[in-house]
């Protein structure tokens, strides 16, 4: 098992990996577990882009993309953190949608 903190301007987050699963704790208490098959944010740009985990590490997490034959993406627990921290598929449904409708 593996732990360390990062520090994103004012919030805090620690990551623990173990055998497999990546377990992300903030400062204000919030807990998400990822394990291989659950949905997560891979990348950012005017939309979050969310994929299956496919497998994790004890240094990165490997994304599979939603659309057809598109690479895989790995990321280093420390990016999957920045990006995964307050998870919530149904707000980021929500924000996507808002965001198709306005480009």
């Amino acid at each position: 098992m593996s732990e360390f903190t990062i520090q994103y301007g004012n919030r805090q987050v620690s990551v623990n990996f173990n055998e497999g699963q990546l377990i992300i704790k903030t400062s204000t208490g919030e807990k998400h577990n990822f394990n291989v098959g659950d949905m997560a944010v891979y990348d950012v740009y005017n939309m979050s882009y969310v994929g299956t985990i496919k497998k994790i590490t004890p240094k990165t997490v490997i994304i599979e993309k939603w659309y057809n034959n598109a690479p895989l993406k790995r990321l280093s627990h420390e990016k999957f953190a920045m990006l995964n921290w307050d998870f919530d598929i149904e707000r980021i449904k929500y924000e996507n949608h808002l965001a198709s409708m306005n480009t």
